[in-house]
């Protein structure tokens, strides 16, 4: 009985001693996708409550936050043909994880409404970004 649970940890401990620093782009993407599936009903309420967008406003956003993934075919097409900086995938995994900690940082500052974030404009123009 212990042989088996010591074969057990040992294939659950696999994936970390095969984990490099070269897959840490690809899980922030995943990540981020992720947590954007848990947060989705309450960004929808902060952004009607405390932002104060309207119906429109809302369906807005989300027709431009839509786009990315409607276009994800024709991007993973592209991907496979023209490289980006001389890599067809590195490039635009590191572009694509840039993007949504960007993101992710301008949503934090609007929802604390500093001053470091609120330059930009409206609350409605920054959530466009």
């Amino acid at each position: 009985m212990k042989e088996i649970f010591l074969q057990i940890k040992q294939e659950m401990l696999k994936p970390i001693k095969f984990f490099r620093a070269k897959y840490i782009p690809l899980l922030v993407i995943y990540f981020v996708f992720g947590a954007t599936g848990f947060s989705a009903v309450a960004m929808t309420f902060f952004q009607y409550n405390e932002l104060t967008l309207s119906a429109v406003n809302l369906a807005e956003i989300a027709v431009w936050a839509s786009l990315p993934w409607t276009f994800k075919i024709i991007f993973g097409q592209m991907v496979d043909v023209l490289p980006l900086f001389g890599n067809r995938r590195k490039s635009y995994i590191w572009l694509g994880a840039g993007s949504m900690t960007i993101g992710y940082l301008l949503l934090i500052g609007l929802a604390g409404k500093e001053d470091w974030i609120m330059w930009i404009g409206s609350e409605y123009n920054i959530m466009l970004l």
